[in-house]
């Protein structure tokens, strides 16, 4: 007799980034002798690993999410995911690249990538290994320039869509202040990205208690 497939779905909107870890656990739950239902039940409710499509929180009605995306591919199927989720929000992004030479191997990708989103700043660079001495002529202006030959719905191809802004704290307060009730921002990277998320929040919340002026 065939043994059964037993089909199931993440509760996590990022398909690309969760499949994976939920299909590793779903097969080691089976080998540790879980029935296949009882498998595929537990996979459905996985809601993914720290740092993918994680909420941090809203402010002012801008809803604030980080992502460990650091790679065009993750980047690209994380905005596929951002669509899907929020589909009449606008979605802006602060993306801080990882490592030099990714940045200048993949500064086209990274561009069309991030072509999906509607508003992008790019920090300065997370280099982790490697030595900025190394890579003198490689910044966040490598994607930016590389972005001005991208397709962009917003801004007729003519690049307005993307800036960069090497120090991180000032891009989340200036992606904070261009933020409007109902738009989505991402905080997109492998380094200390993630950090911002609480910047922008804050700067949302002061914004607001200003009076938005």
């Amino acid at each position: 007799m065939a043994t059964p497939i037993w089909r199931c779905r993440s509760a996590s909107p990022s398909r690309h980034a969760q499949r994976a870890q939920r299909d590793r656990g779903h097969l080691a739950a089976m080998l540790l002798g879980v029935t296949p239902e009882a498998a595929a039940q537990a996979a459905s409710t996985f809601l993914g690993a720290s740092r993918r499509f994680q909420v941090r929180g809203e402010e002012n009605g801008v809803t604030v999410v980080d992502d460990y995306a650091h790679h065009p591919t993750e980047i690209s199927a994380l905005l596929d995911a951002a669509r899907r989720r929020y589909p009449r929000s606008v979605i802006r992004v602060l993306f801080q690249p990882h490592l030099f030479s990714r940045t200048r191997m993949f500064a086209h990708e990274f561009a069309e990538a991030l072509s999906k989103a509607d508003d992008v700043i790019v920090t300065g660079i997370f280099p982790a290994r490697e030595l900025q001495r190394d890579f003198p002529d490689v910044s966040a202006m490598t994607i930016v320039d590389a972005a001005q030959d991208v397709p962009h719905a917003s801004a007729q191809g003519d690049g307005t869509w993307i800036r960069a802004v090497d120090d991180m704290q000032v891009a989340a307060q200036m992606l904070a202040m261009r933020c409007r009730p109902t738009d989505v921002v991402f905080t997109v990277g492998a380094g200390d990205i993630t950090a911002m998320g609480a910047v922008i929040l804050h700067a949302l919340g002061a914004r607001h208690n200003l009076g938005d002026r």
